[in-house]
């Protein structure tokens, strides 16, 4: 087992127990939180991102992602010759990761953004090669992670008020521990949070999102941002 595994483990080991520790102490807090966790099968936590790409950017074949038949090229062979891929995002500063990892203190979880950075690195590497090698085509690389991480790291320059937290939330710390459902709590001005919910960017932030990727310079979008795509030729 190589050292990177080996961490990955560890963390997995940690997570389960942060997870079980909390919600356990939510339980506690009385009978309307214990009815409401017990009854709410559908609304678990989405599966956790940084484990697809632990399976994806450690797999014994390194060119694997690039190997294998992707969704773009499968749509390449239905006709569409401009295509816009988002990168990951910083999933180690969504209120969930923050709330099951609270090690990390106010800072963002450093492991899965590293994981992140490693995919994204994979996934720009094969989109240059789709635009290389299939005829005509435009693959272009939207860099959500850098991004979210420039709204995060600056967030009162863009008008926010909070970019750590969830605006509909249940328990925890950061709003991070239940998904948003009917029985969470809204925040008072949902446009001044970075995060809608435990796991989603709110809609001012991805107001943003949408700007830069449109008008967005080659830092952000690459290799031309979304208004030069739509006047290009094919």
């Amino acid at each position: 087992m190589s050292e990177l595994e080996e961490r990955v483990e560890t963390l997995e080991a940690e997570l389960q127990e942060n997870i079980s520790e909390a919600k356990k102490k939510w339980l506690k807090e009385g009978d309307n939180n214990t009815k409401f966790f017990r009854a709410k099968s559908h609304m678990e936590p989405l599966p956790d991102l940084s484990e697809f790409i632990w399976e994806t950017i450690s797999s014994d074949d390194e060119d694997q992602l690039c190997k294998a038949p992707t969704e773009d090229e499968r749509l390449y062979n239905l006709g569409a010759r401009k295509l816009i891929v988002a990168n990951v995002g910083p999933i180690g500063c969504i209120p969930y990761q923050r709330e099951i990892n609270p090690s990390a203190g106010d800072n963002c979880v450093a492991f899965p953004n590293q994981l992140a950075e490693m995919f994204n690195s994979q996934l720009r590497g094969l989109l240059t090669e789709l635009n290389a090698n299939l005829q005509r085509s435009k693959f272009i690389y939207a860099d959500v992670y850098h991004i979210v991480g420039d709204i995060i790291q600056n967030y009162q320059s863009y008008g926010f008020e909070n970019a750590n937290s969830a605006c509909c939330y249940v328990a925890g710390r950061y709003g991070g521990l239940i998904p948003c459902g009917p029985p969470s709590k809204v925040c008072a001005e949902r446009s001044k949070y970075v995060f809608w919910d435990p796991y989603h960017p709110s809609d001012a932030a991805n107001s943003i999102i949408a700007e830069r990727v449109l008008d967005g310079d080659s830092t952000v979008i690459w290799p031309m941002n979304v208004r030069q795509l739509m006047k290009s030729q094919p």
